[in-house]
């Protein structure tokens, strides 16, 4: 006797939901798992060679002085964690239409092109100094870094996205009238959205990056501020326990941005997004 359609779909729901529990027990133990191998590896390194505490401390005394100094810390933490998420913001709401406009009309790209691949092209530390001596020790200058920084990823990104459409769909949309504004919806966001949300995780840990450069050239806080103290201080244990704080706050933004990114595309299905990110 042949089972009938819900019954089949139901087992196989089963199958799937009993797979899950397995899976996410995986997924979490893999990484704790590298993460130990990693801590480790730090403390045998330590104490086999007795590598003085003013090199690199022992994974025990950095812990030691993030829980002792972990107020410094979270603050800190927050105040580059803020400017890098509104720069990203920003690079994401301006990159985007940019790269749209570079990838349609050739004029714009032979226009534009270049002096945005030559100012992508300068090192960034080399311009901050510029921008704090012309903005200021505040916001802005912190704000343009990381925008310099993660704005093109984006731009590239849709470029690459908008040029992946065939010629044969961009004539059969013509031919069946499409206006641009639905060619732009149905066809050219969707083609373009993979390479996008690679570029939004890719600038999300870029973000991190560009705000600590301002910071070491000029700020009054922020964990580049406090890697500069420390450094300065010839401390060690704040040093590393600034760095894992960074570490942290960017595995954070690349996991949110990551959730943003898959919200953002799942209309689009899992078997899509795979075959071209």
């Amino acid at each position: 006797m042949k089972e009938s359609p819900d019954v089949i779909l139901s087992r196989e729901a089963e199958v799937v939901e009993s797979a899950r529990g397995p899976r996410l027990a995986y997924d979490l133990l893999l990484p704790l798992a590298s993460l130990g191998v990693v801590l480790g590896i730090w403390w045998s390194a330590v104490s086999l060679f007795s590598i003085p505490r003013y090199v690199v401390p022992s994974p025990g005394a950095v812990f030691s002085e993030m829980v002792d100094a972990r107020s410094k810390l979270l603050s800190d933490a927050i105040a580059s964690g803020k400017i890098a998420a509104i720069a990203l913001v920003i690079s994401l709401v301006i990159g985007v239409p940019v790269g749209l406009a570079l990838a349609r009309w050739r004029l714009a790209r032979r226009i534009f092109m270049p002096p945005i691949v030559a100012i992508q092209s300068i090192p960034k530390v080399a311009l901050a100094p510029l921008l704090v001596a012309w903005l200021g020790f505040g916001v802005a200058p912190k704000l343009v870094v990381t925008i310099l920084i993660t704005f093109f990823p984006l731009t590239l990104a849709t470029m690459v996205g908008v040029e992946s459409v065939t010629r044969s769909t961009i004539d059969l949309a013509r031919s069946m009238g499409c206006s641009f504004l639905k060619f732009l919806t149905y066809i050219l966001f969707p083609s373009a959205a993979p390479y996008i949300a690679a570029a939004f995780k890719t600038s999300a840990t870029l973000a991190i990056v560009g705000v600590l450069v301002a910071e070491f050239v000029g700020s009054e806080d922020g964990l580049g501020n406090l890697l500069l103290i420390a450094a300065g201080n010839r401390d060690s244990t704040l040093a590393f326990a600034a760095i894992l704080t960074v570490a942290g706050l960017g595995v954070i933004f690349y996991t949110g941005a990551a959730i943003l990114a898959r919200v953002a595309t799942i209309r689009l299905g899992n078997h899509y997004m795979r075959s071209v990110t």
